[in-house]
């Protein structure tokens, strides 16, 4: 029977393993595809890219958590791995947002986005 993801576990070479919080999020960054119509019907298709490759958590605040390094993340490999056996790198990411602490919740919610988001 096979399992269905659940968890993540989530690695920069930076800093380490991340405390991440239940429900990772991940896509690929593929492109979105139009149709291209003539005068006999379908002649193709355009492809666009409106969203690039990214990883979304949320990270609790423990006192181990550098902060000032998560701020800079800036190309690194972060890898992915989740409890069905399956595992990615994000290669060339960078750390998206602001960091931002949530004190009633010791949340801090982030996202890095890459290049291409691969299966290892």
């Amino acid at each position: 029977m096979a399992i269905i993801t659940s968890r993540g576990t989530l690695d920069i070479p930076s800093m380490g393993r991340l405390p991440t919080q239940k429900g990772i999020t991940y896509g690929f960054g593929n492109p979105k595809r139009e149709p291209v119509m003539g005068d006999s019907g379908l002649l193709g298709h355009t492809e666009e890219y409106t969203d690039s490759a990214m990883i979304k958590c949320k990270l609790s605040d423990t006192s181990a958590l550098d902060k000032e390094k998560l701020q800079a993340v800036v190309d690194e490999t972060v890898t992915l791995q989740v409890n069905n056996g399956q595992a990615f790198t994000l290669n060339n990411a960078f750390m998206a947002d602001v960091v931002e602490v949530d004190t009633s919740s010791g949340d801090i919610e982030v996202t890095f986005y890459g290049s291409e988001l691969i299966a290892i």
